[in-house]
């Protein structure tokens, strides 16, 4: 039953090429396990390839053993797998985890791009959506953020693809147990140090009791999935419209049209160009948007001010927005750890 949805969920997620080659992030962790299998047998029907990509970060004594053991089973289902390791000599003492997850993604983009992959199967399920939804709620998110984890995300070079977003957990063990897989529990998914496991194990079974539904969580996602199409399309038809983007990596706009938005649309619209300039993965917290909003609303006069990482500045009915270049501790290094030459998170060299 599980493959067979499994096989749907990835038809849908297409097109792709005729006998594809896919991607598959592999932790040998339960879920990144299972998904590696399902989508072996699916590569298989459409006589493609798959290859799993696994990354020992280093950060647990039995890192290297485990990534062996990883290869192994996969090798078993006859499944090719490239290792690639973290290696830093001093471990950042904050956001470690953070670090380790743009190591990874990074890798993997990279090593895609230089074997013509476009496809990176990636292992979220449902309870990583739960767990997603009401971290964000507590942050008074908007209906954008509540939409969670997309099932097709575009990045520059490829697509990740999360296909079990739809898939529980206890599927997703139920069904390796029954393929007869041995997985790795990581450690730190019981570490209270996270806030993410705190949801989990104790955020939601209390939210469970009080009538917080699988179902209902699911028409809350659906709903605000829903919404974030219409705003993604409305803001991205807006932004081609009128913003102008400089190659130099600045952009401009008319300031009587920015006048003309609602307060909503103004949020997600701002929010955006903001991280498109800065080149940040993250929005800007909507009340300083709400704060710019209402103070160029009312005509109020403004000097030019710094929001979310950008320079803003006033000239001549035009809102100027640029890289913020004055922030302390700010190293503007040249990364060359990909075979191309980043800098400033903005302009890539080649």
């Amino acid at each position: 039953m599980i493959e067979k949805v499994f096989y749907k969920i990835m038809d849908s997620l297409g097109p792709y090429k005729k006998k594809p080659h896919i991607a598959v992030a592999v932790s040998g962790g339960s879920d990144s396990l299972c998904l590696a299998i399902l989508a072996k047998k699916w590569i298989d029907k459409k006589k493609g390839n798959l290859t799993a990509l696994i990354v020992d970060h280093q950060l647990r004594k039995n890192s290297s053993k485990e990534c062996v053991q990883t290869k192994k089973t996969l090798e078993e289902k006859n499944i090719l797998s490239h290792c690639f390791k973290w290696n830093l000599n001093n471990k950042p003492k904050n956001g470690i985890q953070e670090k380790a997850r743009e190591f990874r993604y990074n890798v993997f983009e990279d090593w895609c791009f230089k074997n013509k992959i476009t496809n990176l199967l990636i292992a979220h399920h449902f309870e990583d959506q739960k767990e997603t939804l009401l971290m964000r709620l507590n942050d008074n998110s908007n209906v954008y953020g509540l939409a969670c984890m997309p099932k097709i995300f575009f990045k520059k070079e490829m697509r990740i693809l999360r296909p079990l977003l739809n898939f529980k957990k206890k599927n997703i063990t139920q069904y390796l147990k029954k393929e007869n897989i041995q997985w790795i529990e990581d450690p730190s998914n019981n570490s209270t140090k996270y806030s993410r496991n705190i949801y989990r194990k104790e955020v939601l079974p209390k939210l469970f009791k009080k009538g917080l539904t699988d179902n209902k969580l699911k028409r809350i996602l659906e709903s605000a999935q829903k919404e974030r199409k219409k705003i993604e399309a409305k803001c991205s038809s807006w932004i081609n419209k009128n913003v102008v983007f400089n190659s130099l990596g600045y952009g401009s706009v008319n300031l009587k049209k920015l006048k003309l938005i609602n307060k909503e649309d103004f949020v997600f619209i701002f929010s955006k160009i903001l991280c498109i300039i800065s080149g940040s993965n993250y929005v800007t917290k909507s009340k300083y948007i709400n704060n710019f909003y209402e103070k160029i609303k009312c005509n109020l006069t403004i000097h030019d001010i710094n929001l979310g990482g950008c320079h803003i500045i006033f000239f001549k009915e035009k809102i100027y927005i640029c890289r913020e270049i004055f922030k302390k501790n700010r190293k503007q290094n040249l990364n060359f750890q990909f075979n191309k030459i980043i800098w400033d998170n903005r302009f890539e060299i080649k």
